[in-house]
């Protein structure tokens, strides 16, 4: 249960960090958009998203 609420959370966040600067700021924008590349640079980093958004994980 508690690890569905962290991904949620975690998604939540990095969505409206991505977005708008203004949210928490330019660096906190710039870490989610390097999250972001890692999730569809890497395979393994997708697969794992992958997991937790079908509830495998």
């Amino acid at each position: 249960m508690w690890n569905y609420q962290a991904y949620t959370a975690w998604v939540t966040d990095l969505v409206h960090d991505a977005g708008d600067a203004s949210y928490r700021g330019a660096f906190r924008r710039r870490l989610a958009r390097a999250e972001f590349e890692r999730l569809f640079d890497s395979e393994t980093a997708g697969r794992l998203f992958g997991e937790f958004l079908t509830g495998l994980n």
